[in-house]
């Protein structure tokens, strides 16, 4: 993954320790998923225009504060919108899609895909607009 490919007007802070990454699954609802720890490990948050990526300090007191565990089992919140929206992923191993969800909706049925992947969500320049060409599902419904 590369992290220099997300857009300008953005700053990326250092990367974050083996252990600050290996040690903050045991503080969120669901394992780090992988590709954001992948992301951690070469930028420990992430603040743009139109976008945060959640740093390994941030993100518990985020998924605790959103109740994201009892809302969206299973799921990470690792940023938001700046707009009332979280960006989340499932937990755990592999490389699971990007979602955009209002924190006043955590339910399925208002997830929007972004990105079928964290490396595929940077490479489209990082997109929070659910209505883009780009986020459509393979299928054509914005909705996952």
């Amino acid at each position: 993954m590369n992290v220099s490919a997300i857009p300008k007007g953005r700053k990326l802070y250092p990367p974050a320790t083996a252990e600050a990454i290996a040690g903050v699954s045991r503080f969120l609802p669901a394992e780090l998923p992988e590709d954001y720890a992948t992301l951690l490990s070469q930028a420990d948050g992430v603040y743009a225009d139109h976008f945060t990526l959640f740093s390994c300090e941030e993100l518990p007191e985020r998924n605790a504060t959103f109740e994201i565990g009892k809302y969206l089992p299973g799921f990470v919140i690792i940023g938001g919108d700046g707009g009332g929206s979280a960006l989340i992923m499932r937990g755990g191993r592999g490389r699971p899609p990007v979602y955009l969800v209002g924190h006043g909706a955590m339910f399925p049925e208002f997830m929007f895909l972004l990105a079928e992947s964290l490396e595929e969500w940077i490479t489209a320049g990082c997109p929070v607009d659910p209505d883009a060409e780009p986020s459509a599902a393979p299928d054509g419904d914005k909705r996952s």
